[in-house]
């Protein structure tokens, strides 16, 4: 069964999963619109689902972001530290390089 036929026979399904499928976000809509499915009924599945993806994804974004700072968050107080520790190791690792370079 070629995609042209799949697209045709499951052409709902079909404009709303483009939305949620990674590498076709851009062709999918392009071999819709060459299906036999009306525009408007396109354009409302279509924006239905951006209107369901922009939820998802958001949702998930603010999850993980509560999670990050329930783990990370008692770090806050010794982030500085933390930098300047970074900092001091990079400037170390350098003049080792530089040093072993020149050995």
């Amino acid at each position: 069964m070629g995609i042209r036929r799949l697209i045709e026979r499951h052409a709902s399904l079909a404009a709303v999963a483009v939305r949620f499928t990674y590498g076709i976000r851009v062709a999918g809509p392009v071999l819709i619109g060459a299906s036999s499915m009306p525009q408007l009924r396109f354009t409302v599945l279509n924006a239905l689902s951006a209107i369901a993806w922009t939820l998802m994804v958001g949702a998930a974004g603010w999850l993980f972001g509560e999670a990050a700072q329930t783990i990370f968050g008692h770090l806050a107080h010794i982030e500085g530290w933390l930098f300047g520790a970074l900092i001091v190791a990079l400037f170390a690792w350098r003049l080792l390089r530089r040093h072993s370079a020149e050995a």
